[in-house]
C-alpha cells in the first residue's frame, strides 16, 4: 500500500516538474525550488481504476494532505469513507463509520 502511495506522489511530481519546464524557461527550477521548501500541502483528488480493456471499474475522490517529515494522510470521501494515516513509523488504515476496523502496518 504504501509503495501505491509513494509511486502515485513521484509520479505527480515528475508529471508536474515536465509540464513546468516545458512552460516557461526556469520553470523546473522554480519547481524544484518549491518542493525543497514547502513544508505541507493539501489538494483535492480523484482516482480511477481500469481494467486491461480500459474500462472503468472504481472512481474514488478525496483529499491528501502531505506535512514534511514523512506524515501524509488520504481522506477518501467515494466510493466509501475511508482514511489513511501514516507519521512516517506506522501507517493506519481507517474504514468507513460502519466498520469499526483500524489496521496499523509498521514500515522503514
Amino acid at each position: 500500500m504504501l509503495r501505491r502511495f509513494l509511486l502515485a506522489g513521484t509520479t505527480l511530481a515528475a508529471m508536474t516538474l515536465a509540464h513546468a519546464a516545458k512552460q516557461a524557461p526556469g520553470g523546473a527550477e522554480y519547481l524544484h525550488r518549491f518542493f525543497t521548501t514547502v513544508n505541507s500541502v493539501q489538494a483535492q483528488f480523484s482516482q480511477v481504476v481500469l481494467d486491461e480493456a480500459l474500462n472503468t471499474i472504481q472512481e474514488s475522490a478525496g483529499t491528501l494532505y502531505i506535512e514534511r517529515p514523512n506524515k501524509f494522510r488520504w481522506d477518501y470521501d467515494a466510493p466509501f469513507k475511508q482514511e489513511i494515516v501514516a507519521d512516517g513509523k506506522q501507517i493506519w488504515v481507517y474504514d468507513s463509520p460502519w466498520v469499526s476496523r483500524a489496521i496499523s502496518r509498521g514500515h522503514s
